[in-house]
């Protein structure tokens, strides 16, 4: 579920990342350094879960905001109303659309919670965990603040 916010974001943060022609290294480098001096990051999202076994997907849509290291709030507007938070103690989730009336509650620490560095996910140890290729020069719609 959360690979397609986590990839969105990252996408935003390398490309804002660079500054001229740089090798895939270098613009890498300029990301990992830069994502370890952010504090708070809000972006919007389109996720796509495709199930295999039943040849299925479903797509939405909404919006996340993370205060590093350990507080998260994913809101999705479609479906509306669906929700994901950690206080950094413990991760809520809230799913009305395919689960109506409960609430999961898990340790912030539990291996299996939502990772609570979603962007993050894709810094540490990138070289060691993607196939890394440059796709070209681009714009996004990161700000700084």
């Amino acid at each position: 579920m959360s690979r397609a916010i986590r990839w969105a974001a990252v996408m935003s943060v390398v490309t804002a990342s660079i500054a001229g022609a740089q090798s895939t290294d270098q613009t890498l480098d300029r990301a990992v350094a830069a994502w370890g001096k952010v504090k708070t990051a809000r972006a919007t999202f389109e996720q796509t879960v495709t199930n295999s076994l039943t040849g299925s997907s479903a797509t939405a849509h909404g919006e996340y905001q993370q205060q590093r290291p350990n507080r998260v709030a994913i809101r999705f507007t479609d479906p509306s109303g669906d929700r994901i938070v950690s206080d950094g103690a413990s991760v809520w989730v809230y799913l009305p659309s395919s689960a109506p009336g409960q609430v999961v509650k898990r340790s912030a620490s539990d291996a299996t919670a939502l990772p609570l560095d979603i962007t993050g996910e894709f810094l540490t140890d990138p070289r060691g965990r993607y196939d890394i290729t440059s796709a070209g020069v681009g714009t996004s719609g990161a700000t700084r603040r």
